[in-house]
């Protein structure tokens, strides 16, 4: 195969090669950009514990009815909590949905945020009552009961609602660590075609290299055979202008030598 059609070939796959590497970076870029996105997602969503959230304050108003029911009714009382810090626990647990996943969900649904907002106006109303009830007041106690049990349904909604959004969470987290997954995949699989086109273009390289090296030292050879055969043809040029100049010489002295043999028996008839 000819030099410069080798050469070609080289040009064409090295042109392959670039193009391949171009595409593999945007392809990583692209995948760069997608995994930081979920990253980001999957940083903000984990920490929040929604399924206890949303349970809370549903399970903090049961046990608040639990100690107004006794009051309402002026029956001995056996608390392990004050009525106070049980109500300041189930203000603390409704204000959780104020905040996070539970809030987003809530005011996505107009009908569980007027839910919220009624339970909201409820504690408020229970909480001008509570000093109250606290001191032993049946009449504040049952007021607070009627306050916030019709609730309890109410809350259950929220419940549930809460517990389907945690549910979507869920399941856009399992979506998330998928497409982890897949990126990872991606990276994985660029890397190693990378790597294949780095060793096979280093691989071709080598041969080039070793080709033009062997190219190289044939031509080398060809000039040191080349320069013998000038350095033979010199000398040969030389043994022959030698040659010529003893034949010159000869020439001339020979010449000579009849000019005088010549010359003598001539100038003796002369003279």
């Amino acid at each position: 195969m000819s030099i410069p059609h080798r050469s070609r070939l080289f040009t064409a796959a090295r042109s392959i090669v670039l193009l391949c590497l171009g595409v593999l970076l945007a392809s990583t870029a692209n995948a760069y950009f997608a995994l930081t996105e979920v990253q980001e997602r999957i940083t903000y969503r984990i920490p929040e514990n929604t399924i206890w959230a949303a349970t809370q304050a549903e399970v903090e108003l049961a046990r608040t009815l639990a100690q107004l029911a006794p009051r309402s009714a002026g029956l001995a009382l056996d608390e392990n909590l004050p009525l106070s810090n049980q109500f300041d626990l189930l203000w603390s647990r409704a204000t959780l949905y104020q905040a996070g996943v539970l809030a987003d969900g809530v005011r996505a649904d107009p009908e569980l945020a007027k839910t919220y907002a009624d339970f909201l106006s409820a504690l408020k109303a229970a909480d001008a009552l509570l000093a109250s009830a606290s001191a032993g007041d049946r009449k504040a106690a049952a007021q607070m009961r009627d306050l916030l049990v019709p609730h309890k349904a109410s809350l259950r909604k929220l419940t549930m609602a809460s517990l389907k959004s945690d549910r979507a969470e869920r399941q856009m987290l399992a979506q998330d660590h998928e497409l982890l997954q897949q990126q990872l995949s991606h990276f994985g699989t660029a890397a190693a075609i990378l790597l294949s086109l780095m060793l096979g273009y280093l691989f071709v390289s080598e041969r080039r290299a070793r080709f033009h090296l062997a190219y190289a030292n044939k031509v080398r050879a060809h000039l040191e055979e080349a320069r013998e055969r000038a350095d033979k043809q010199a000398e040969q040029m030389r043994l022959l202008a030698r040659k010529a100049t003893t034949a010159s010489q000869a020439k001339s002295d020979f010449l000579a030598m009849m000019s005088h043999d010549i010359r003598t028996p001539l100038n003796a008839i002369i003279g």
